[in-house]
């Protein structure tokens, strides 16, 4: 007979979920996937949807935090045709980092925000820590979680300046995410006195 598999925890060879389960029972520490050692995301992207900002701004933010944003290194690890070089400073895209906290116009527009800015803690050449700078670390503690608008502006203003060549100036992009968060404010308030 040629060798074929076959489930060796029951007598006929067949798998079936009773004997799946069985199995767990009986072997618990069977199989078990390997334990990661090292830092993860898993709290960040939960904290994405906790940010008091438009539902569509808590996506943004969970799709930066996974590295699912499509900047041009991501798209070339994908096999995409185009270079790799950013468009709004010349220098190599080499990750989502780059755009939204390294290159000259994302600092500046950090630099001009209230969110106080340090190189030794914040932006820093991690996306991780500055995510973790933004959710939890800025003090005094901002209710308004204005971040979230001026990281989503800052990649407005660099698919415009992709797709359409237009360079936003990085005090016009402070001034659009300060406007749009305190008219999503102001329209929660008043959505709120309505429900009463």
């Amino acid at each position: 007979m040629a060798d074929k598999d076959g489930w060796h925890f029951k007598n006929n060879g067949k798998y079936t979920v009773k004997s799946g389960y069985q199995v767990e029972r009986i072997y618990p520490d069977r199989e078990k996937p390997p334990v990661v050692f090292g830092p993860t995301v898993d709290i960040l992207k939960a904290h994405c949807w906790k940010i008091r900002c438009p539902p569509k701004i808590k996506h943004f933010l969970w799709q930066l935090v996974t590295w699912c944003i499509a900047v041009k290194k991501n798209l070339h690890k994908r096999e995409i045709p185009g270079d790799i070089v950013c468009a709004r400073c010349g220098a190599e895209e080499k990750s989502i980092n780059h755009v939204f906290f390294e290159c000259p116009p994302a600092l500046q527009t950090w630099a001009l925000s209230k969110i106080p800015t340090n190189p030794n803690m914040f932006p820093t050449s991690s996306l991780f820590v500055n995510m973790d700078h933004l959710f939890w670390r800025v003090l005094p503690q901002m209710e308004d979680h204005q971040f979230a608008w001026i990281l989503w502006y800052i990649w407005k203003g660099r698919n415009n300046n992709v797709f359409s060549n237009m360079d936003v100036d990085s005090l016009d992009t402070l001034k659009l995410a300060d406007t749009e968060s305190k008219l999503w404010a102001e329209s929660q308030i008043l959505t709120d006195e309505k429900r009463v």
